[in-house]
């Protein structure tokens, strides 16, 4: 009976229309005179039909209840058994899509924390590299402040990274675009590394581009760190040119090249390459897969052309965009 009364509490808006019809056909009967025969045996015929409808409706009703007691006992949906819930199949679909859902979160949850460990693991292994010379290097010679220097700058590249692979892999990035003067960018990032440009002895060839670029400065900056790191990396003393045809800037050394087969591969996490390997032990593989990241998040495509032993060319796009284009997802 709790269960018939709650069913027609939850029907009312039926039940008050029901009653309205049967009221008017009520009032029609006294107004025209009608005969009362007719009235009584017409609303005996409906209320056959209403009860057969009320039976079937109450009975779909109290299934969806069960449907949802037994979803609210469950700690999780996932352990809902779809076919002991309902035979409804509009239900089941709807259950298999909030379970499809979920499924496919947890899957996204699982892949971003695996990435987020092999990440640290590769990160824990670099970072043991400048912290090794630095006590090499005390112990040895004491006096060698410059190398010291540039083992702390390597550290706090290194951080940095971190620091920026774990903005990338959140959810909302913080972007900021803006019109940012491309040669103080360039400028920055050059000190960033003048002291690595002394100690290597690399010239250094910065033709003023006088851009403007619609873009988000830090994470343009980050990227352009890391093609600058590449080319100090392997460029074996030789001369770094940054230089712009339009808006496009080009990034290029003298130094060993790349590998054709390697080429292919170099945007993927941890690829070192043949150049890594052999010629880097400072190599991660990192900078570019996350400079690849933040590209395409600004909107700036990129590429690499090289030779072995004629060295490299990063081309960067940066034409202008509109900001409230349709297509503009950060979170792509």
């Amino acid at each position: 009976m709790k269960s018939f009364w709650k069913y027609l509490s939850n029907r009312k808006r039926i039940v008050w229309m029901l009653l309205s019809f049967w009221l008017t056909a009520l009032l029609i009967t006294f107004l025209y005179s009608l005969t009362w025969e007719a009235f009584w045996y017409g609303s005996a015929i409906a209320a056959v039909f209403l009860l057969l409808f009320m039976s079937v409706d109450l009975y779909r009703f109290q299934e969806q209840n069960k449907v949802w007691k037994l979803v609210l006992n469950q700690e999780k949906l996932l352990d809902v058994d779809l076919s002991k819930c309902t035979s409804d199949p509009l239900l089941q679909e709807v259950f298999k899509k909030i379970e499809k859902e979920e499924f496919e979160r947890q899957e996204n949850e699982h892949a971003k924390y695996g990435r987020l460990i092999d990440y640290f693991t590769l990160w824990t292994h670099q970072i043991k590299i400048p912290i090794s010379a630095m006590e090499l290097l005390l112990k040895n010679d004491p006096e060698r402040v410059v190398d010291l220097k540039e083992e702390t700058l390597q550290i706090k590249r290194y951080t940095d990274m971190v620091m920026a692979y774990l903005r990338l892999e959140s959810e909302s990035g913080d972007y900021v675009f803006e019109n940012v003067d491309l040669d103080e960018v360039i400028a920055s990032v050059i000190r960033e590394f003048s002291i690595e440009f002394i100690y290597r002895k690399i010239p250094i060839d910065f033709q003023k581009t006088n851009l403007i670029v619609l873009s988000d400065r830090k994470w343009l900056r980050f990227a352009l760190e890391q093609f600058l790191s590449n080319a100090i990396k392997y460029s074996e003393g030789q001369k770094i040119t940054i230089r712009n045809i339009g808006y496009d800037l080009f990034i290029e050394d003298r130094g060993i090249g790349i590998l054709k087969r390697d080429l292919e591969r170099i945007r993927e996490k941890g690829y070192t390459g043949h150049n890594g390997r052999l010629y880097s032990k400072e190599s991660s593989g990192l900078g570019l897969y996350l400079s690849d990241i933040v590209l395409k998040r600004l909107h700036h495509p990129y590429t690499i052309e090289s030779k072995v032993g004629k060295g490299t060319t990063i081309i960067l796009s940066l034409q202008r965009h509109d900001l409230f284009k349709d297509d503009l997802d950060l979170g792509s």
